[in-house]
């Protein structure tokens, strides 16, 4: 149940159907499915359940870098966000974006890249059920050569340089232009910040609350972590690193961050941004964001960080602003090691059509 192809530069691309990577309990859920990227293949309906495959290469070119690609579509309008799994005993997990989406209607969604070392490659993937209820039609898996990374240098890239490096997944592009498109859409997720960043820009700052104006007049606002966390465990330590010189310290499966925001406090008719400032010490790789969307952000360890958990358009009219966000462990167990500085609001960047 394989098929082999080549590429231009004659790299073998191989493709394994769901039915041979399943046992045979699993086969029950095994439907036709007759616009299938998989000539004659079946697809497996995955709704809540577990799914443990092996995905087995047969024809791979040694020293190539693959990239182990799922093939899937929705099954219904609810669209997958996120895709939880443990390869090689290992928890991951990852975005899934519109722009994975293929003029055919099917995801094709990179889950490992490995340099191979011989003609076969064997992998055991056990990914975990949906939280947000969704269901998937899984056709296969793909191993597809990876193309080289598009040099940065003399392209005019080299200010995304920083963001690359600590983006929360790897970015894999074809072309300066497929890279830009790549960030906008999804600037991203998070980044490392920039040491004095917004603190170079701060005019004022009283108590838990500070502001900022940037060289476009566009006004910022940064609230501590006191101000706007609650919950009723939520404790609080100083940490005279901290621009507010305390942060919370997060025991609890799930916090709100809630403040009722004056508008003549921000810029009118202005798409802001709100993060949120941390620091991880243990091992917490995700947060489900419950209100008031629907989604997930991920956190990274390495020193102060910023992930952007909400964006809100101000106007005119409007004379108050009610930030209410709910985030929790997907799975509602306890929060491990989070450490939270503050909210800031800063406007986003425009950029032209």
């Amino acid at each position: 149940m394989q098929l082999v192809s080549l590429n231009d530069k004659g790299q073998v691309c191989e493709r394994i159907y769901i039915k041979a990577c399943l046992d045979q309990i699993q086969n029950y859920r095994l439907k036709n499915f007759q616009s299938s990227r998989f000539p004659g293949g079946r697809c497996y309906y995955k709704h809540k359940d577990d799914l443990k495959v092996r995905v087995r290469a047969q024809f791979l070119c040694p020293q190539i870098i693959y990239s182990v690609n799922l093939v899937f579509r929705n099954a219904e309008r609810k669209r997958c966000q996120t895709l939880h799994y443990i390869l090689n005993g290992e928890e991951k997990c990852c975005m899934v974006y519109d722009t994975y989406k293929r003029e055919d209607g099917w995801f094709v969604v990179s889950l490992y890249q490995f340099t191979s070392d011989r003609k076969t490659a064997d992998f055991e993937i056990d990914f975990r059920g949906f939280l947000n209820g969704c269901k998937l039609q899984v056709a296969g898996f793909e191993f597809q050569p990876l193309e080289e990374k598009a040099e940065l240098h003399d392209q005019g890239l080299e200010e995304y340089e920083d963001i690359v490096k600590a983006a929360s997944q790897s970015l894999f592009y074809k072309s300066p232009e497929e890279f830009k498109e790549l960030l906008t859409l999804h600037t991203f997720l998070q980044w490392t910040m920039k040491k004095g960043l917004f603190s170079d820009l701060l005019k004022k700052s009283k108590g838990q609350k500070g502001y900022a104006v940037d060289n476009n007049g566009k006004k910022s606002l940064m609230f501590s972590a006191r101000g706007v966390i609650t919950r009723d465990n939520l404790s609080f330590q100083s940490l005279p690193e901290s621009r507010f010189g305390e942060v919370a310290v997060i025991t609890d499966s799930n916090f709100k961050i809630v403040k009722k925001i004056k508008c003549d406090a921000l810029t009118p008719e202005t798409t802001y941004a709100c993060y949120l400032v941390y620091k991880s010490t243990e091992d917490q790789p995700v947060l489900k964001i419950t209100h008031p969307d629907n989604r997930y952000i991920y956190l990274r360890s390495d020193g102060w960080m910023e992930v952007k958990v909400w964006e809100i358009r101000t106007s005119r009219s409007a004379k108050t602003i009610h930030m209410d966000i709910w985030l929790s462990d997907p799975y509602f167990t306890c929060i491990r090691g989070l450490i939270i500085e503050s909210i800031e609001l800063r406007p986003t960047v425009a950029h032209s059509a």
